[in-house]
């Protein structure tokens, strides 16, 4: 830049890393990619005593929420995202720019911390836990098909939609709905797609073949075999080391020598810290895994009790059971507009929620 005639080199502004504070980062970007709610998350890092953003000791879900929807951590950012502008009887007003007049800031000035594929899977999740969130639906024990519904036609998720008039509940295509000609449109009144739906899981259900095909359609080995070993072996070694080169430290008066025996151990320290974070993270992927597969195995033993009642015409199963069982078996209906045939098509396999637990861990990740 030109300053008082002269042309001045300015140094680039750079991000800093603090790693002290990255790592717990880095956990919420994972702890999320294993679908732990944002809820139980700023839990942990409380019970933790992680110090929070704002330099307080309790970790809110927001502040959990706006850390996982940075894309900055990312490596990616921009500049003049926002406008001021004056609005007469408002006043002063902050605006979202259009996305061309957006600058993006040099990756260089900005590490990323998390790989995009994860910040991605974790967007996927926020969007699925909103989704279906007893705030987003006050009556949600109404309908049973809500998120595992599409519109045949642009392939969307189907809304519920409420006629408080005629007190009835349906399921619609929203890009229809919305009015703009995007779609065609499917819709249908709610009793009759849930009907359907639960049909074809009690056809699941009362077949005991079926219900173990699906169910090992969804199992997959521990994540984790060889690497909690592995990083805790590597944590053992770190710590005996640090003990180690302590004893030798306190032995040794030479100031050189001292200071080399330091810097090591500043340097083991910093390891120690990483393997703990590896550690910890492995361990509780094993903790995520051992629950998935336990829900599977309830699930099994639930279908074997309640198969013999189905036939009484009188039973009826929870809410929560039906809904669980939706899930486990994988059904999926895609609606049709009516004269269309078949108008549904009523589809199982494995959810896609469950292999959003599988967590990403590399067998060689704790030995390197």
């Amino acid at each position: 830049m030109e300053w008082q005639g002269q042309m001045i080199l300015v140094p680039k502004a750079r991000y800093i890393v603090f790693e002290e504070e990255m790592k717990y980062v880095r956990a919420i970007f994972q702890w999320c990619r294993c679908r732990m709610p944002v809820a139980r998350i700023a839990h942990m890092l409380t019970e933790m005593k992680v110090p929070a953003p704002n330099g307080g000791d309790i970790w809110r879900p927001t502040t959990v929420h706006n850390v996982l929807t940075n894309e900055a951590y990312t490596g990616v950012h921009y500049a003049f995202k926002r406008r001021y502008e004056f609005i007469q009887g408002e006043g002063m007003r902050r605006r979202m720019r259009p996305q061309e007049e957006w600058i993006i800031i040099d990756d260089e000035c900005i590490p990323a911390v998390i790989d995009r594929d994860t910040f991605e899977q974790c967007q996927k999740m926020l969007a699925l836990n909103k989704e279906q969130s007893p705030r987003n639906n006050s009556n949600v024990e109404d309908t049973l098909m809500r998120g595992y519904c599409f519109c045949g036609y642009c392939k969307s998720k189907l809304a519920v939609q409420r006629d408080h008039v005629r007190q009835s509940i349906s399921y619609r295509c929203y890009k229809e709905a919305a009015g703009y000609g995007e779609c065609k449109g499917a819709y249908i009144r709610s009793h009759i797609l849930d009907a359907e739906a639960w049909k074809k899981a009690v056809e699941v259900i009362r077949n005991p073949c079926l219900v173990d095909t699906e169910i090992e359609k969804q199992r997959f080995e521990d994540p984790t075999q060889g690497t909690l070993k592995a990083a805790e072996e590597l944590l053992s070694k770190t710590i005996q080391a640090i003990i180690n080169l302590t004893q030798t430290l306190e032995t040794t008066a030479e100031p050189h020598a001292r200071a080399i025996l330091s810097k090591r151990l500043e340097e083991l320290a910093i390891q120690k810290a990483r393997y703990e974070e590896q550690y910890d993270l492995i361990l509780r992927y094993r903790i995520n895994w051992e629950d998935a597969m336990r829900s599977l195995d309830d699930f099994k033993r639930w279908c074997d009790e309640v198969r013999p009642e189905l036939e009484k015409p009188d039973f009826a199963v929870p809410w929560k059971r039906m809904r669980d069982a939706i899930e486990k078996i994988g059904i999926r209906v895609i609606l049709y507009r009516e004269g269309h045939r078949p108008r549904m098509d009523v589809t199982m396999g494995p959810p896609d929620i469950m292999s959003k637990l599988r967590p990403i861990v590399s067998k060689s990740s704790s030995a390197s």
